[in-house]
């Protein structure tokens, strides 16, 4: 018998991210980031990483369950680029990211990329698992730390 909140998690809808859901996002952020597989090479604080949401230009979208934000992505559509695709932890396990992830490709349906922490080994496999293919290893562009990028092409 499938869990029940798992079954209700799946319900929820996936939406545009409003100014009013930036600080449930960076925390949702920092939260998934402390749990990643591997350890989090750098963790930044809700106040930083809402200034980052802010900042950067990307189009957020989230997941909402019973007003609670349990997922969200940010791209950059027009370079072709997944920036960020969290989960909660508490929300992980049913689902959520492969339907972030199909969003995704329906936002970028000629393809795109991604990177993760080298460290993180279960985003590895979740990637892998859904049809994207590693491209190479190489330095974060501006922290340093090791990162595996990946791409996805219809």
């Amino acid at each position: 018998m499938a869990d029940a909140g798992a079954a209700k998690l799946s319900a929820s809808e996936i939406r545009a991210a409003t100014q009013d859901d930036l600080t449930a996002i960076a925390t949702l952020w920092r939260e998934s980031t402390i749990s990643m597989d591997g350890g989090a090479p750098r963790v930044h604080d809700v106040k930083a990483l809402r200034a980052r949401l802010q900042s950067e230009g990307w189009w957020i979208e989230v997941v909402e369950n019973d007003d609670r934000i349990t997922g969200f992505l940010a791209v950059r559509e027009r370079e072709r680029v997944v920036d960020q695709l969290f989960v909660a932890p508490s929300a992980q396990g049913a689902g959520l990211g492969a339907r972030l992830l199909r969003r995704a490709q329906a936002l970028m349906p000629e393809g795109f990329t991604l990177r993760t922490p080298l460290s993180n080994l279960a985003g590895q496999r979740f990637y892998e698992r859904h049809g994207l293919i590693m491209l190479r290893d190489e330095p974060h562009p501006q922290a340093g730390f090791l990162v595996r990028y990946y791409g996805w092409s219809p």
